[in-house]
């Protein structure tokens, strides 16, 4: 009868670094400090900080609740900026 296979797992090597990249988000919110960035980590945090309105809003809603990723950069931009 054969052997079954041997799997074999090698650790990561401490020299590589494994992160998560970051993502960004500039938009028109319903508060914040314009121009000052933000990095929030979860959904509720975002709307506390820039509420949870408007088409912004949603892709970070979005980006939360897709589990996109966990780190969102976030700038508020003045009415007369496009994002």
């Amino acid at each position: 009868m054969a052997e079954d296979p041997k799997v074999f797992i090698d650790p990561i090597p401490s020299s590589v670094v494994v992160f998560e990249p970051d993502w960004f988000l500039r938009g028109h919110f319903e508060r914040g400090t314009v121009g000052e960035e933000v990095v929030v980590t979860n959904w509720q945090q975002f709307e506390e900080t820039f509420g949870a309105h408007g088409e912004a809003a949603r892709n970070a809603y979005e980006f939360f609740k897709g589990a996109v990723g966990s780190r969102l950069r976030v700038t508020r931009i003045g009415a007369e900026e496009k994002p």
